[in-house]
């Protein structure tokens, strides 16, 4: 559960950020950038590099907003 928490986090870093995966990863916590690629695709279904990339081609500036609960919703990889 925990490391669902943090991947989602990595996940609002990756669409908002500029840094690294590399970067993001370690900042999270995940200090092997494979094993966190592989959480993130496990909860996502892409890889954070698939997944920025996707963001960044539709055009999203910010996550899905909850505006009831003003939390960031990140989008799962459908492609």
């Amino acid at each position: 559960m925990i490391r669902e928490i943090k991947i989602r986090h990595a996940a609002e870093m990756i669409a908002q950020e500029d840094s690294s995966i590399k970067e993001i990863a370690f900042q999270i916590g995940f200090a092997d950038t494979k094993y966190f690629t592989q959480s993130f695709k496990q909860v996502f279904g892409c890889t954070p590099s698939e997944y920025r990339k996707e963001y960044k081609k539709k055009g999203w500036n910010a996550p899905f907003m909850n505006w009831t609960e003003k939390k960031i919703i990140p989008f799962l990889c459908i492609f």
